[in-house]
């Protein structure tokens, strides 16, 4: 299937000092002659481990242009128990949204920049964010000095939990190790792992540049 996938940014610069609210929409249009149907209800972000996944995956990988430097996602859990329970075939069936030829159906994620500089010791805190070793955070090169771009938190939302050492848990966060120029690799993956309704869809974006902390 000709499933074609563009990513876009906004705003692309992110500064060294300031919070920012990021919008990152991910567009997906059936190019193919025949109709493909999707799940964007069930579709989550690669690095989720606390749900079971239902084979619909959107995979953000931010790569840097300077050696040295990296980012990395990972879900921050408050939980460590078996994953949750997945839904079921009827449910997924009835979530699927049919794109006709030409159709194109538009993902937004938000998402909220924070800076190293606002961020406190005790929020880069191993025991505090991965207190059972289980999240890979250990993996993370120069952690302590990393900024992060938080999923599904504002701005706002982190002004007023900034007080709490704990701010971070419980959200879909990438760390990045510095400052410098990375590019988005978007990419679509759809796969029936769980449900055989579910047919074989990939799309993969051109990448995008963003100025992280400069």
């Amino acid at each position: 299937m000709n499933l074609q996938l563009e990513a876009e940014v906004e705003p692309a610069v992110w500064p060294a000092n300031k919070m920012r609210d990021i919008t990152i929409r991910l567009r997906m249009t059936n190019n193919s002659p025949l109709p493909v149907t999707i799940y964007p209800a069930y579709t989550a972000l690669a690095w989720k481990v606390s749900v079971a996944s239902m084979g619909m995956t959107w995979d953000l990988k931010f790569k840097p242009e300077e050696p040295g430097l990296s980012a990395s996602g990972h879900e921050l859990r408050t939980y460590y128990g078996p994953p949750g329970e997945p839904v079921s075939e009827l449910a997924v069936r009835k979530a699927g949204k049919v794109l006709k030829p030409g159709a194109e159906h538009v993902t937004t994620l938000q998402a909220c920049w924070i800076p190293h500089a606002l961020l406190q010791t005790e929020h880069l805190s191993m025991q505090t964010l991965d207190p059972e070793g289980l999240d890979n955070l250990r993996s993370i090169p120069q952690f302590d000095k990393c900024s992060v771009l938080v999923f599904g938190a504002s701005s706002a939302w982190i002004k007023d939990h900034s007080k709490s050492k704990e701010m971070l848990r419980g959200f879909m966060v990438v760390f990045f190790s510095g400052p410098g120029r990375y590019t988005l690799r978007a990419s679509y993956h759809q796969t029936p792992v769980m449900c055989k309704i579910v047919e074989e869809l990939k799309a993969e974006a051109t990448g995008v540049e963003v100025e992280a902390g400069k």
